[in-house]
């Protein structure tokens, strides 16, 4: 029996009715992360993704991920998001408590999210290395922010959050990085 991995991307919001993020997490459901661990000894059972995709709401994102993991018994978890404009993909380490005035995709502002002014991905910069991405400490002000601050607040599970150019990501080169972080993250030394 595969061990899980949660993949989470959004739908649609404002004046994106193809949101990347989730279009991935959709392809990606079911996939499995290859070990990449020559080493090990004896071998793993294999790691299955299950790509979840949520609204773009304040609200409902970081719940809704905490509670599929817990029902998938995750051993990871990675959330995408799209960042409109952007040229290359990358991972994000500190999701803050602070939101900004854009309504959600239920038309709700957003508000201080927690009474912690921030907090950071243990595991986004082994993530960025498997990824041979840039990292980067601003999720911005909108949901996905939200998610990955509320996220890191609710699991001690490798979490991290990777944003998206509009025109996405290659499957493939993000499985190959995340059998790659999983590994590594299991297997520290």
């Amino acid at each position: 029996m595969a061990r899980k991995f949660l993949l989470t991307g959004f739908g649609p919001f404002l004046d994106v009715t193809d949101n990347p993020s989730g279009r991935l997490a959709a392809l990606l459901n079911g996939a499995l992360l290859e070990d990449v661990s020559e080493l090990r000894r004896p071998p793993r059972e294999p790691v299955q993704v299950c790509g979840k995709v949520l609204a773009v709401r304040y609200d409902t994102c970081a719940a809704e991920t905490l509670l599929a993991a817990k029902q998938i018994g995750a051993v990871g978890i990675l959330g995408m998001g799209v960042a409109r404009g952007a040229t290359a993909p990358r991972v994000e380490r500190t999701g803050r408590a602070a939101v900004g005035p854009t309504p959600d995709a239920g038309g709700v502002i957003g508000s201080t999210l927690g009474s912690v002014p921030e907090r950071r991905s243990a595991h986004a910069d082994a993530l960025a290395a498997a990824l041979g991405l840039r990292i980067s400490d601003d999720a911005g002000a909108y949901v996905c922010n939200a998610w990955l601050y509320g996220v890191l607040g609710g699991t001690t599970l490798p979490a991290a959050f990777l944003h998206l150019p509009d025109q996405g990501m290659d499957p493939d080169a993000l499985l190959r990085g995340l059998a790659t972080w999983i590994s590594g993250v299991e297997d520290p030394d």
